[in-house]
């Protein structure tokens, strides 16, 4: 019981203190409190953003988001609140890079 209890805790504690920021031009992910770590990816190198929802993340409206692209392999970001809202914010950044792209082609 008490590994268990520690490991939500650890989780828990993962969750709050991680800060997620997408911007027009990266996604920004950085975990931690006491030792931080920063994922930083640019818009431009995202090429899908899958999420994850279980039945409980479904009810409770949770789920998982994991971001892969081009020379960056998989990073999943912790259980999140409204993860296709997140998923909705990184595909505008996206469109919004690749008109940018086009206008400048232009």
């Amino acid at each position: 019981m008490l590994v268990g209890a520690t490991i939500f805790v650890q989780r828990i504690a993962h969750i709050i203190t991680t800060e997620i920021v997408v911007t027009n031009i990266r996604l920004i992910m950085k975990p931690g409190w006491i030792s931080r770590n920063s994922h930083e990816v640019s818009i431009a190198n995202i090429e899908e953003a899958a999420f994850h929802h279980s039945l409980l993340g479904r009810l409770l409206g949770y789920g998982e988001l994991i971001v892969r692209g081009t020379g960056i392999g998989e990073i999943c970001l912790p259980p999140l609140g409204h993860p296709l809202e997140i998923q909705r914010h990184l595909d505008d950044a996206r469109a919004a890079l690749s008109k940018l792209v086009l206008v400048r082609a232009a």
